[in-house]
């Protein structure tokens, strides 16, 4: 089973893969825009939702963002090299 990780880990990725961070006020949520929208498959959001300050992940949500991540294009490789 992969471990779980936290939304620090989670930006970084999310980063790393060029996503943008759009600027919040007063919320516990960050929204990632993906770098390019028009290749992310229909029906799929274009960016990631990254629930903040929870220590680490659950399971269940640890494996929700890990299926969202792969929806939007972000290779095995590189959510296993920073998530585990």
């Amino acid at each position: 089973m992969p471990r779980s990780f936290t939304s620090e880990e989670l930006c970084k990725l999310l980063k790393d893969q060029k996503f943008t961070e759009e600027p919040q006020n007063a919320t516990s949520h960050l929204k990632y825009v993906h770098p390019t929208p028009q290749k992310v498959p229909k029906g799929t959001r274009p960016f990631v939702i990254v629930i903040l300050k929870k220590g680490n992940y659950d399971p269940n949500t640890s494996a929700s963002y890990r299926t969202q991540l792969r929806r939007v294009g972000i290779p095995n490789e590189a959510i296993k090299k920073i998530l585990g």
